[in-house]
């Protein structure tokens, strides 16, 4: 027996070291995952309240209540903090890198289908971006241009997620889905539009033609496209 004891004492030793130190190594990897969980909503509510004061001084700005300047910048500090609050929201849902790459497609294929339409008038009809709306990319392109379209999409596919979540376990759940999230960004365009052209001259669109025809096709496109 003391032949034994003495060949399993070191085992028995290592057996003992190994369950002291594994228990703490969870309790430091739950800890880990617990301040990483953390991270994404902590970004949140810093973008979140920058959003709402950026929005604020926007709303009194064109209310003619403040005057902050002519730079513009309270409109681009506003189109800034939409983005990163919608990213870093989403961004909580589903893996980051993910996000990130939805978002560069969304701004690669919107900025190329408004520089062929600034350039040509296709497909939206002729319009010419202004100098309000700099800078500009190439000198074609407003820099808010395909972060507008970022924000307005997935906060509009978030949106109809919570309009659709009865229906979630319906078959025709994607369909209604991707219905829904282009509607809801024409709705916004149709608010956004005649601030855009006639209160801050963002763009204007050609005199000759029809004024509302060409918004009309836009607007036709715009659902098609979103």
């Amino acid at each position: 027996m003391k032949v034994l004891a003495f060949l399993l004492e070191p085992n028995l030793r290592l057996c003992f070291a190994k369950a002291r130190f594994m228990k703490p190594l969870a309790t430091t990897s739950s800890a880990l995952g617990k301040n990483s969980a953390r991270s994404p909503l902590m970004f949140h509510w810093v973008f979140f309240s920058l959003f709402l004061v950026s929005f604020l001084v926007a709303w009194l700005q064109a209310a003619n209540v403040i005057k902050v300047g002519e730079s513009g910048w309270p409109e681009a500090f506003l189109a800034i903090t939409a983005l990163l609050t919608t990213l870093v929201s989403l961004s909580r849902q589903l893996p980051a890198q993910n996000v990130l790459l939805v978002a560069v497609i969304i701004a690669a294929v919107a900025g190329t289908v408004q520089s062929i339409g600034a350039l040509t008038g296709i497909p939206f009809g002729p319009y010419l971006y202004t100098d309000a709306a700099r800078p500009k990319f190439f000198n074609v392109l407003p820099w808010a241009v395909p972060l507008a379209w970022i924000i307005i999409l997935l906060n509009a596919r978030g949106v109809a997620r919570l309009i659709l979540r009865p229906w979630r376990k319906s078959r025709l759940y994607g369909f209604r889905l991707i219905g829904v999230t282009a509607a809801l960004a024409v709705m916004f365009d149709l608010g956004w539009e005649p601030y855009a052209t006639q209160v801050k001259h963002f763009w204007l669109w050609n005199r000759r033609n029809c004024r509302y025809s060409g918004t009309a096709r836009r607007r036709a496109i715009f659902l098609a496209g979103s």
